[in-house]
């Protein structure tokens, strides 16, 4: 079985960088690396700003541009620090954003159910 990643909403108005140069566009289905799921909390700058995707290039198969969030590592240890501060405390779940990572959850639970 195959699947994709699930529409989030973070994700809908995201920025991205392109030929074009920078854009806000709905990048559901089209940048949807694990990173992006990691909850606004960690996607966010200390400036506020959404970290951007940066178009990589054209997938025939699919006829569209494919995308790679920026920082990726960044993110990733960003995100290592938030599972160790909420394992330390659980009461600390609560003040981060789980959204995107509960959207896969969800997917993966009902990925095997009949249609």
């Amino acid at each position: 079985m195959i699947t994709r990643y699930p529409n989030i909403t973070v994700a809908c108005n995201y920025p991205t960088l392109g030929p074009q140069g920078p854009v806000n566009m709905d990048i559901n289905g089209l940048a949807g690396g694990i990173e992006l799921y990691f909850g606004e909390d960690i996607l966010r700058s200390q400036d506020g700003t959404l970290t951007p995707v940066q178009w990589r290039g054209f997938d025939e198969a699919l006829r569209q541009y494919q995308g790679e969030i920026l920082n990726k590592g960044d993110l990733q240890e960003r995100f290592a620090t938030k599972l160790a501060a909420c394992l330390a405390n659980r009461q600390q779940i609560e003040d981060y954003d789980w959204s995107g990572i509960r959207a896969i959850l969800d997917v993966l639970r009902t990925a095997f159910h009949e249609k």
